[in-house]
């Protein structure tokens, strides 16, 4: 039969579940399912098979990124990617992952993330960091006690997804990265796991809330997520967390890198990690192109870009981007072309997403300059723009 890649399905269920515990569950032993029990489609999931029998996988979860304002893009969220040990080293993720952009091609998934194990093998791929968030561990006594704080309010009714939706919408809007409501796992992110309650606070002024749980193993608490729609609701935020001071030294929690935490609060014992948001990706130059707002304040013309991506052939060559009537076209060039911009396709992803920006990459020595005023039309057309998620996938 030979090698063979192809989407899984139900009758594979059992073997790929063998594989992702293999890969990720220390090898727990997986029960054969019962002579009766109906199989579960892998939807969205591909596999090699070698003679019939699967050694690696790998997921497109299908997800809806906010772009900024009101725009979003369909973006492919690529996880569970997995090989058995005695497979590996013959190339068979590397195998999938070019399937993952074809897939998202045909998708019209435009962009595409994932959480690495490995940076160095997927930029290998195409895939860059991009954003940067900061992991915080808050000394809860050395908290001020804001204003507001004590106006948050525990939410206990049942209906808390359509309560917290239209916070997080309004949230999401100023990043790019955000899944929209109606494909983030809110399910994941308000369940008490590991035997512990996930409390939902909430500011009444603007709706701002935070997620608390108790840790476990430490005494100290952790903040799943922070979500302040105003400096009142940041503050009101704050201030609850002092009060959980009786109970836990610290507290933990995630922020975007543009948080104003630190015009409201510091000292000696705030720990801080700068970190990526997560790797991305432009999986279709072209159409992704097609999809972001143009303001007017970028002005109209054209620049040549020379883009260079050995895994997604389609977006390799040299490029005429047109900016006119508030859209921005992108068109290959047949012949010789004389680019004013060149950059291979980390660069591009990195400035396509916002974060790094344009200047950045530029100042890093990752793309040459030919031409000063088609490079200011690109950075005007591709700005910096912070780059979040709430989401682990």
């Amino acid at each position: 039969m030979g090698i063979e890649i192809r989407s899984l399905s139900a009758e594979d269920s059992h073997a790929h579940n063998i594989l992702m515990n293999h890969a990720f569950g220390k090898g727990r032993v997986v029960e054969a399912p019962a002579a009766d029990a109906t199989p579960e489609a892998k939807k969205d999931t591909y596999g090699v098979f070698d003679n019939g029998k699967i050694q690696a996988a790998l997921s497109v979860a299908p997800f809806i990124a906010h772009w900024g304002s009101n725009r979003t893009l369909s973006m492919g969220g690529i996880a569970g990617v997995a090989t058995f040990a005695s497979a590996r080293g013959r190339g068979y993720a590397e195998a999938l992952l070019k399937k993952s952009l074809e897939v998202q091609r045909d998708s019209g998934q435009t962009i595409s993330a994932l959480n690495p194990f490995s940076w160095k093998f997927y930029a290998r791929h195409g895939w860059e960091w991009v954003g940067k968030r900061y992991h915080v561990k808050l000394p809860l006594r050395e908290l001020p006690t804001f204003p507001g704080g004590k106006d948050v309010v525990p939410v206990t009714q049942d209906n808390v997804k359509e309560l917290l939706e239209p916070v997080c919408t309004r949230f999401a809007r100023n990043y790019r990265g955000v899944f929209t409501s109606e494909t983030r796992r809110w399910d994941s992110t308000l369940d008490h796991s590991d035997g512990r309650t996930t409390h939902v606070y909430q500011y009444p002024g603007d709706g701002s809330y935070l997620l608390w749980r108790y840790n476990d193993n430490d005494g100290n608490g952790e903040v799943r997520e922070f979500i302040a729609n105003s400096p009142e609701g940041f503050r009101a935020l704050l201030g609850l967390l002092h009060y959980f001071a009786p109970q836990c030294e610290y507290a933990t929690l995630t922020l975007p890198a543009d948080t104003p935490l630190w015009n409201l609060f510091y000292h000696w014992n705030v720990d801080t990690n700068a970190r990526p948001v997560f790797m991305g990706r432009v999986v279709d130059f072209a159409a992704a192109l097609r999809e972001i707002d143009v303001p007017p304040s970028v002005g109209e013309g054209n620049v040549t870009v020379s883009v260079w991506d050995e895994q997604a052939v389609w977006n390799s060559g040299v490029w005429r981007v047109t900016v006119a009537d508030g859209k921005a076209t992108a068109s290959l060039i047949v012949g010789e072309a004389s680019p004013d911009v060149q950059l291979d396709i980390r660069a591009l992803s990195q400035a396509f997403w916002g974060t790094p920006s344009l200047a950045e990459i530029r100042t890093a020595g990752q793309i040459t300059v030919s031409d000063e005023n088609a490079y200011a039309l690109l950075s005007r057309l591709l700005p910096a723009f912070p780059v979040f998620t709430l989401d682990f996938f």
